[in-house]
């Protein structure tokens, strides 16, 4: 059991830690309305479109999923789309604002990356 603990501390501590350096790279990148929780809605989506279900299931935890669609949809970044399907539901997709905020993201990633693997 002790060892299933020190498992999960590690992952959350991780987790932490990766979430405390996607902040800092929004702020750097002056992305002041994106939380690190938004981002990554956004890091799923740029796989195509999902619906609401779909991201709050494969690629994001927390309870407030709708809401930060909302946000993202309110900055822009993203928007909704009726689904042919189910007209329920709706798919998320990025816009491409939210396309290039990724694109900016990724490309001050590989930046900061680059003298370590020099």
């Amino acid at each position: 059991m002790r060892d299933l603990f020190t498992s999960f501390s590690a992952a959350a501590e991780a987790f932490h830690d990766a979430r405390t350096a996607l902040a800092t790279e929004l702020k750097d990148l002056g992305l002041h309305d994106l939380t690190p929780e938004r981002a990554l809605i956004m890091v799923s989506l740029a796989g195509g479109q999902q619906t609401v279900q779909q991201i709050s299931r494969n690629a994001y935890f927390g309870s407030n999923v709708s809401y930060n669609i909302a946000a993202l949809e309110k900055s822009g970044y993203a928007e909704l789309v009726e689904n042919a399907q189910d007209r329920r539901s709706k798919f998320v997709r990025l816009t491409v604002a939210g396309r290039d905020v990724l694109n900016r993201l990724n490309a001050h990633r590989t930046e900061r990356a680059a003298p370590i693997a020099a």
